[in-house]
Order: C-alpha cells, then sequence, then structure tokens
C-alpha cells in the first residue's frame, strides 16, 4: 500500500474524507493550529527533509543543527536567506458559476467564494500557507470548486427544504462581516466549513442534527460539528468535532502534553516550545511556524516564486507553486495536474492524486478504495465514489 496514500486516509480524518474537508490534505504531517511540530506541517512525504535537527535517513543527530551540518539534512547549500521574488501570480483562476435563483444555495456560494478570496489574502501566513500546500490549491476558483466537490451546493437548499436546517437571510450581512473581518488563523480553521468556525455563518444556515447524530450534509449539522462522509459510510454519516492531533511523551508514550509544549526525545519529557529567537538543537523545538537555523528558531519563509530555490522546511513557493526536489533543495515548479511526475501528494493539483510518480485525475462517481481516489472525498462502503456534485439525499423512510 502506498503509504502516503494510507495516511491521508487514516492520519487526520474529518479534513479529506468527509462532508467539507479537504482543505489541508490529511497526513500526520498536517499542522495543528496549537501544538504541531511546524516541520512536520509541510512534510511533503520526507522525515529527512522536514525533521530537519531531528533525524537524518532515521538516524538521530545527536542535537547538531542541520543547517549547519549540511552532510547530515542531505542540504547542498544554505538557502534560508533568498528573498521571494515579485508575486505576479493570478490567483483568481476559473471561478465556478453561481447559482441564480435558490437563496440558500447563493448565500452558500457567496460564503465560499468570501473564504476562499481571504485564503488568496492570507497564503503568506503560516497555518493558511500549510494547508494551501497540502490541499492542492492554486486559486480563489480552484478553492471554491474543491469545496463544491466535496460539499454539492445543491445539499445545503435540499437541508433546508427537508427540514434538516434551518435558513435565516437576515443575518447574512453579519457572516458577510466576520468573514471579512477575520484573522488569518482563523481562516486556516475554517477549511473544513466557514460554517464550522464562524458562529455569524451558522447563524444563517442552522443544522438541526446534534453531535453523533445522522447527517447528509454540513447543512444538517449543529455550530460546532459537520458532516463526516468517512470511508464505509454510505450516503450519510455522523455530525462530528474536529479531533486534535495531540502530541504524547513520557517513555511509554503515555503522557499527554500541553498544547504549548513539544515532546523532548532525549529525556521523554513535555516540554515549553522555544519562541521565535530562542536557542534550539532541533526544528521540533520551536513555536509553530519557526524552524532551528543556526541554533536559533527562526521564522519559516514563504511566497518564493516560479523558479527559485525552494525546500521543504524552511523556505516554501507561493500558493498554486510546489518545490519540486528529491527531499532537498529544489525549485519552485508550477503544481502539477494529470499525468505529470510527482513524489509527494501536495506536488499535485487539488482534483489529482499522486499514484507512484504521477498525479492522476480523482474519479467522480467510480470505483475508489481510498477517500482520496474520490473528487467528493467520499469512498462509500460499496466501492464507488460518492457523487462530487449530486447532492447526498436520505432515504425515503426518513423524509
Amino acid at each position: 500500500m502506498n503509504w502516503q496514500r494510507w495516511s491521508l486516509a487514516t492520519a487526520f480524518v474529518c479534513l479529506v474524507a468527509c462532508g467539507d474537508n479537504k482543505a489541508a490534505l490529511i497526513s500526520n504531517n498536517v499542522s495543528n493550529t496549537n501544538n504541531t511540530n511546524p516541520n512536520n506541517t509541510v512534510n511533503n512525504g520526507s522525515n529527512n527533509a522536514t525533521n530537519n535537527g531531528t533525524t537524518s535517513n532515521n538516524t538521530t543527530n545527536n542535537g547538531t543543527n542541520n543547517n549547519t551540518n549540511n552532510t547530515t539534512n542531505n542540504v547542498v547549500e544554505d538557502i534560508y536567506d533568498t528573498v521571494p521574488a515579485e508575486d505576479l501570480r493570478d490567483y483568481d483562476g476559473t471561478i465556478p458559476a453561481k447559482p441564480v435563483s435558490d437563496p440558500v444555495e447563493i448565500f452558500v456560494y457567496d460564503m465560499v467564494e468570501a473564504f476562499c478570496e481571504k485564503v488568496v489574502t492570507c497564503r503568506t501566513d503560516y497555518f493558511v500557507a500549510s494547508k494551501v500546500i497540502q490541499s492542492g490549491v492554486g486559486t480563489k476558483g480552484d478553492c471554491m470548486q474543491s469545496f463544491f466537490n466535496r460539499n454539492p451546493i445543491a445539499g445545503y437548499s435540499a437541508a433546508v427544504a427537508d427540514g434538516r436546517s434551518q435558513f435565516f437571510p437576515d443575518e447574512i450581512p453579519f457572516c458577510d462581516l466576520a468573514i471579512g473581518n477575520a484573522q488569518c488563523g482563523e481562516i486556516s480553521a475554517a477549511f473544513v466549513s466557514p460554517r464550522l468556525v464562524f458562529q455569524a455563518c451558522e447563524d444563517v444556515l442552522t443544522g438541526l442534527s446534534g453531535l453523533d447524530n445522522e447527517c447528509f450534509s454540513n447543512a444538517d449539522c449543529a455550530a460546532g460539528t459537520y458532516c463526516s462522509l468517512g470511508l464505509g459510510n454510505t450516503c450519510g454519516g455522523v455530525c462530528s468535532e474536529l479531533p486534535a492531533l495531540d502530541v504524547y511523551c513520557g517513555v511509554g508514550g503515555d503522557v499527554k502534553c500541553e498544547y504549548t509544549e513539544y515532546c523532548d526525545l532525549t529525556d521523554f519529557q513535555c516540554k515549553t516550545y522555544v519562541a521565535s529567537g530562542g536557542a534550539c538543537t532541533d526544528s521540533s523545538q520551536c513555536i509553530t511556524g519557526n524552524w532551528c537555523h543556526d541554533e536559533v528558531c527562526a521564522p519559516i519563509k514563504f511566497g518564493y516564486q516560479l523558479g527559485q530555490p525552494c525546500n521543504y522546511f524552511s523556505n516554501l513557493c507561493s500558493m498554486g507553486l510546489y518545490c519540486d526536489t528529491d527531499f532537498q533543495n529544489g525549485t519552485c515548479a508550477e503544481i502539477a495536474t494529470a499525468g505529470e511526475a510527482c513524489r509527494a501528494v501536495s506536488d499535485c493539483s487539488y482534483d489529482t492524486r499522486c499514484d507512484g510518480m504521477n498525479c492522476v485525475q480523482k474519479t467522480d462517481e467510480g470505483a475508489c478504495t481510498f477517500s482520496d481516489d474520490c473528487l467528493s472525498a467520499a469512498c462509500q462502503n460499496d466501492g464507488v465514489c460518492m457523487s462530487p456534485t449530486a447532492a447526498c439525499v436520505p432515504p425515503a423512510e426518513m423524509m
């Protein structure tokens, strides 16, 4: 089994295998907003490149800073001081057609468009950039289409029509205001669904199914939950909370660290993350968004442009680009599409996946084994992808 696809389907199920959830492609490397090692967040499939300072080829580095020991880290040159070039990329892309009549569908469309505009605005924020890198979206249009593939817009109007959700159009301006005024950190958490993060948007379209109750779209679920359409479910799922990626420590791995702490593998103790500018010997010690550079925690840099040098742990490419590298320093290139070469899941566009050495088109309603085989990110238990366009409709006996 391809390990990248196993990780994608199992490690953080809420974002890939369910309703609104692909925003950050799921792997053990995706960042938790509070406490995950930042280098693991942007890991595109290599422990050697991302855990710089912890391991090299699974051999302990004994605390030597990898940036100064290029042989150990497999880094040929220090590119950290490279300045990102001027960003002149087109971030609109192809915008999906807007509904013309149904007020619920128009609201959902406008909400998603506003969210995706904010994603573009926040593209060099650490948390947003990490999600963008993993999700394979390169433009506002990609962001919107990816959302609608996973959440057929007709599912929202159907939920209101069937009495599974309530619609309060007078609240729409407050949702617009909440998204427009949101901090980038809030936007990164909203990749699953803006309604999961912004109460003002939940107030417009209020789901009536509580935690662990049955659902057929995200519109069904009450505030703070989403409709989990994971592997093994037929059309429908249960309203679920977003799981946290906790850090465990101790000799037996039985001690849960606080969200402000990392696990020091030299003595198996939970220790407070080192702030930017503080001393370090290992990037896992640094606060989120930093790496260990010359024995000092330093900010990871984003926004490198086409043709500029990059790597997977300190110099990351701009939205719509990926680092074309064999897990050491490389060059920013246009994100790969169907038929083009790839080395990791995040090398490929949102509508393709990395299968071996090439990006392959995701399936619409065809056969599937894993959730990431499907445009909808939902592989049903009969081995067929849930439709990326048709709404999930409850059985007749439930209507």
